[in-house]
């Protein structure tokens, strides 16, 4: 039907009919691969192994999870901002010395207040 390869073939939301014997689904069939990578939701990418989710190490995560037990309150908020912005691999834009997340709102009055008193711990991690 189509002179295509397999690669630029993205099927997905198969749906078997009852008592088998037939299934319908979806496809999308892309000029070149570099489109396809370009409009293809990473999930469906993954699919082909054409996109890899990196993920911090098993080990990273556990550790991470002990860490955040360990803090509470507003410490909690402001290293999980910070972290996630280690994670992305960018330096944290700063609001009074607190990380802020682009998109995110920020820190509210209360801990904006409690900063300029010098009531906030520096936490070096």
């Amino acid at each position: 039907m189509y002179k295509v390869t397999p690669d630029v073939v993205f099927v997905f939301g198969f749906k078997t009919n009852f008592g088998g014997g037939k299934s319908t689904g979806f496809a999308l069939i892309y000029d070149t691969l570099d489109l396809a990578k370009k409009f293809e939701p990473k999930h469906r990418l993954a699919r082909h192994g054409l996109y890899e989710k990196k993920r911090p190490t098993r080990k990273q995560r556990k550790e991470r999870k002990n860490r955040m037990k360990k803090l509470n309150g507003i410490r909690c908020a402001m290293w999980l901002r910070s972290s996630a912005c280690r994670y992305l691999g960018a330096t944290a834009p700063m609001s009074r010395g607190i990380p802020v997340i682009h998109g995110h709102p920020g820190p509210s009055k209360a801990i904006q207040d409690l900063h300029s008193k010098q009531l906030l711990l520096n936490i070096s991690l």
